[in-house]
């Protein structure tokens, strides 16, 4: 009787160690993928405040007629970015996705934003 009560209790002792390991690499992996989900998402914002950045540049320089260098500002990106400036919009692009439009027009002779609009897919 003393014997099938050991064998009892090392059986309850090695599942408990299964569902404490099993718990264990769910959690581990749990926490691994919240830092990949983090470190991307953090990229993601870190790309918008730069377009938002640029994107503020390009209007304070035909809305307000400033001189800020875009040049300058679009050499220092890190997130690959080229930037093409035509008569009636701006096109900021990453490889060949559109990642940033601003369409400018005219109002009562004032150049004005008619939109701003991220990740336009086909232009």
């Amino acid at each position: 009787m003393l014997k099938r009560n050991k064998g009892v209790a090392i059986e309850y002792a090695l599942l408990l160690m299964v569902i404490i390991t099993a718990f264990l690499v769910t959690l581990f992996t749990t926490i691994q993928l919240y830092i990949d989900r983090s470190d991307k998402y953090s990229a993601y914002v870190d790309r918008k405040v730069f377009l938002d950045r640029i994107g503020d540049a390009i209007i304070e320089n035909r809305v307000k007629g400033a001189t800020n260098d875009i040049n300058s500002m679009m050499q220092d990106n890190k997130f690959r970015l080229s930037y093409n400036d035509y008569s009636s919009y701006v096109l900021i692009t990453r490889d060949s996705k559109v990642m940033l439009m601003i369409t400018f027009g005219t109002e009562g002779g004032k150049t004005v934003v008619k939109s701003y609009t991220y990740g336009i897919k086909n232009v």
